[in-house]
């Protein structure tokens, strides 16, 4: 894409990414700053394997050497090891640790602190994901939605996984890209931007149905009532005729998730292996499909045996509020934002419910969207409301942050 094209794709100015920039750079900052002085809360006591092990070889302070912990040791032991030799880490697929990382680590011979690398990529990631959003945003709201919007990504209440050494910033910069390309029509990128996703997690495959279904959507647009008298069927193959080429781009994104099924399959003999380790992760999860409610239930019962007063207590209180809350508000905006968007984001919602657990949900949710959109038009005209929730989250993610610095399970 050349220079006149991305500038008319972005539909920028340097005013607006300056300022996009400093907010990012004050989030950045202010996370670092809640990291430095999170031991003065809670003592470090690291919950997951390997943090010492792994973690302290990089000679970094434990303030920024902790924005690896958790999945974040998995994906420095693939970027460094591949996927050979070590169990379970299958279950993490490869854009970041192995095709940016991994690449990286073999290009410099060996001699690269891949923990700060992958930091610096993942943030860069977030910067660009914001970017994105605010351009996906401006295309059909006004300048104080869209910023709202901003205000809202950032202060989520588990936003700093965006900042640690996870895929969420590239997940959802990939995303909302691809959104973004359809919505241009962009179909090359929007390939481009979904073969990222796919490789880089499961719920990336949801954008396959999300995208045909915004490509039919475009299709009846700009048909506008041509098409109303006509049968199902004649609809569907003059849809089809015309939009073929759109489909097969979107079909090829998929090749991200199928390439690493590909990769699985002769090196472990299981192309679904990264979906078969996540039972030996713990934390209830199982191979075998549960339903929802059940997985409501049993979030409802550890409430209940647990001490409201312990960590773990909240951790699990912050897991059911997001099982719960999150499917009301995605449900929600089903009627008030774009179908297409919402059918991808009810994917990434229910696909990890299956496992029998709403762990890690707090974080899963942070791709869905349609949730902020959905926040956006509640918040907008109630500047009160709007203070009280914003004041929530930033409360919030300093607390989480403190937990997760400190290696106390989060999400």
């Amino acid at each position: 894409m050349s220079n006149s094209k991305l500038a008319t794709f972005l539909d920028l100015s340097w005013t607006e990414l300056l300022q996009l920039f400093c907010l990012f750079l004050v989030w950045r900052v202010a996370l670092f700053v809640v990291g430095f002085f999170a031991p003065s809360f809670l003592p470090y006591e690291p919950s997951f394997p390997y943090a010492d092990a792994i973690l302290t070889q990089y000679h970094l302070p434990q303030w920024l050497y902790s924005w690896a912990n958790f999945d974040g040791v998995h994906y420095l032991t693939i970027a460094e090891k591949g996927y050979l030799g070590t169990g379970l880490i299958q279950a993490f697929f490869p854009f970041l640790p192995l095709i940016i990382l991994h690449s990286l680590y073999l290009l410099t011979g060996g001699h690269l602190n891949t923990l700060l690398v992958g930091l610096i990529v993942t943030n860069g990631a977030m910067l660009l994901c914001l970017v994105l959003w605010y351009v996906f945003l401006k295309s059909f709201l006004s300048k104080p939605k869209t910023w709202l919007g901003v205000l809202l990504l950032l202060a989520f209440p588990t936003s700093l996984f965006f900042g640690a050494l996870y895929t969420e910033s590239i997940f959802l910069a990939a995303v909302i890209g691809a959104f973004l390309a359809a919505r241009r029509r962009r179909w090359i990128w929007c390939a481009v931007f979904v073969l990222i996703a796919t490789a880089s997690r499961i719920v990336g495959v949801f954008l396959l149905p999300a995208l045909t279904l915004e490509t039919w959507l475009q299709w009846r647009e700009q048909q506008g009532g041509k098409q109303v008298a006509k049968s199902v069927v004649t609809q569907l193959t003059s849809f089809l005729s015309s939009s073929w080429r759109q489909l097969v781009l979107i079909g090829v994104g998929g090749l991200g998730t199928v390439l690493y099924m590909i990769y699985l399959a002769r090196t472990f003999g299981d192309p679904l292996y990264f979906l078969h380790v996540q039972s030996e992760f713990g934390a209830g999860r199982t191979e075998g499909l549960v339903i929802y409610p059940v997985v409501l239930w049993r979030s409802i019962k550890i409430l209940l045996t647990l001490d409201p007063l312990t960590l773990r207590y909240y951790s699990s209180a912050l897991e059911f509020l997001a099982g719960s809350l999150g499917l009301v508000g995605l449900f929600i905006s089903a009627w008030r934002v774009r179908l297409s968007y919402v059918v991808f984001a009810l994917g990434a919602f229910f696909l990890p419910t299956f496992t029998g657990t709403f762990s890690s949900m707090p974080r899963y949710l942070l791709v869905c969207f349609p949730i902020y959109l959905l926040l956006i038009e509640m918040l907008a005209a109630r500047p009160r409301l709007r203070s009280i929730v914003l004041g929530i989250f930033i409360l919030s993610l300093v607390v989480n942050t403190v937990l997760f610095i400190q290696g106390y399970w989060l999400s």
